[in-house]
């Protein structure tokens, strides 16, 4: 299996991407895994290597990005949760947010309770969110999606309803 990460690295990403892929090192232990944490990004961060689980491809053109997001097992929107990162990111929305719920691909949303994307989630049920910022959180939340395909699958299906009754061209 394989969780996606697609998108930029830095400020206010950077601290939440390291714990999923702990997390994904912790759930592959457990149950004697092999998942892959796909970090589709610029560059490869420096913590990356320390990590069996992380695998590192480059950008694709934007019309590729339904094949890539729906080819993924699980699609993950991931926030730092230091005090710094949550100002910066606090009202964020992310573009890549309705592209994910339009792939048929169940989300995870990792990241602070008060930031706009994860009250979005919640209000409309159509990510998985894991608002503590502890690597048990996380893979426990991962363990229960990868077992679990009619989870992944009402998941995938209710964010597909929002993506076409809110974000479609009207």
């Amino acid at each position: 299996p394989t969780v996606l990460y697609a998108g930029r690295t830095g400020l206010g990403i950077q601290a939440a991407l390291k714990t999923i892929a702990s997390a994904i090192q912790q759930v592959n232990a457990e149950l004697n895994l092999s998942i892959k944490f796909v970090l589709q990004t610029a560059e490869i961060p420096d913590w990356a290597i320390t990590f069996s689980c992380v695998e590192h491809r480059s950008f694709v053109p934007y019309q590729e990005l339904p094949k890539v997001f729906s080819a993924a097992d699980l699609l993950i929107l991931p926030y730092d949760f230091s005090p710094r990162a949550t100002q910066y990111i606090k009202y964020s929305m992310p573009t890549k947010a309705s592209e994910y719920m339009a792939s048929g691909t169940p989300i995870v949303i990792f990241a602070p309770q008060d930031t706009a994307v994860v009250r979005y989630a919640e209000a409309h049920g159509w990510a998985e969110v894991v608002t503590e910022n502890q690597v048990e959180a996380l893979s426990k939340t991962i363990k229960q999606l990868i077992s679990s395909e009619s989870a992944k699958k009402s998941l995938a299906q209710n964010a597909q309803e929002v993506a076409v009754m809110r974000h479609d061209l009207k």
